[in-house]
């Protein structure tokens, strides 16, 4: 498995470190670590050189990850993490790129997270500096539409859930949100709890029987409504979540800006780990 670390403007980053080791499977992986240089980031780096810098992070790479993971760290001038990233990716065959997250967002600006949600073929996880937890809790948020692409994307995000829950000893729950217009909501012309009572047990009947079918067992299910990424996240905060696995519908160009999609609309929310997945 080859995997892609996108290295951030931290000279020290051990929460990342320690996320890019938990997604490495046991029989190992090759690692790429791409330090992205530009007058910005090297602007908080005082006294520190680049080539001082590209030591220590081998160094803590190698204590972090361990002996069966195989790291390269390696070094690029760039404007545009987003495109750089976007090339490294499907030029290099990477099957997964971690980064740190760029939480903000307007209008007129497209963070490169967002541009990577879109862009990227593969899996790519957003960490968080929170610390991991000894047992992780994994949430998998799935769509229940049973037209082609939704259900390819769902069975992408619960493959990929149930992998990781499975090599990280962790538990895994699954949420799926009725979607609610936000601003419909705002003015009462439509309640998220009507919508619930009236939908809800098909739903959660639909959802069991999706996750019976994939032989994946889940400790707990949710079924709630509202807007689909803000749900999400409060249900992350409220279960204490770790990782939250999403899928991406790739939008771009003017329907990006305009509409975006769960995952980008609940990025910015979350405190915790995202992972976006493709299907």
């Amino acid at each position: 498995m080859k995997i892609l670390v996108i290295w951030g403007m931290e000279i020290k980053a051990p929460g990342l470190l320690a996320r890019v080791r938990s997604l490495t499977p046991e029989d190992g992986a090759k690692v790429t670590i791409a330090v992205l240089f530009n007058k910005a980031s090297r602007a908080g780096w005082g006294d520190i050189t680049p080539c001082d810098l590209m030591a220590d992070i081998r160094a803590q790479a190698a204590e972090a990850l361990g002996p069966n993971v195989t790291v390269t760290v390696e070094s690029d001038d760039t404007d545009d993490i987003a495109d750089w990233a976007l090339h490294k990716a499907h030029d290099g065959g990477f099957a997964l790129v971690v980064k740190t997250g760029h939480r903000s967002e307007s209008f007129l600006h497209t963070p490169s997270d967002w541009a990577l949600m879109r862009g990227l073929e593969v899996p790519f996880c957003i960490a968080s500096p929170m610390k991991l937890k000894s047992r992780p809790i994994i949430l998998a948020a799935v769509d229940l539409d049973t037209a082609s692409a939704e259900a390819a994307m769902t069975d992408a995000v619960l493959t990929q859930a149930a992998k990781l829950a499975r090599a990280q000893d962790a538990t895994l729950e699954v949420v799926h949100v009725l979607a609610v217009n936000r601003a419909l909501a705002e003015i009462d012309a439509v309640d998220p709890e009507t919508v619930l009572y009236e939908k809800g047990p098909a739903a959660q009947k639909a959802l069991d029987e999706l996750l019976a079918a994939r032989s994946i067992h889940a400790s707990a299910t949710h079924i709630l409504a509202g807007s689909p990424g803000l749900v999400v996240a409060k249900l992350a905060r409220k279960r204490k979540a770790d990782l939250v696995v999403m899928g991406s519908a790739g939008r771009t160009g003017l329907r990006a800006a305009l509409l975006g999609n769960t995952a980008e609309k609940c990025v910015h929310e979350l405190k915790t780990d995202l992972m976006v997945v493709k299907s």
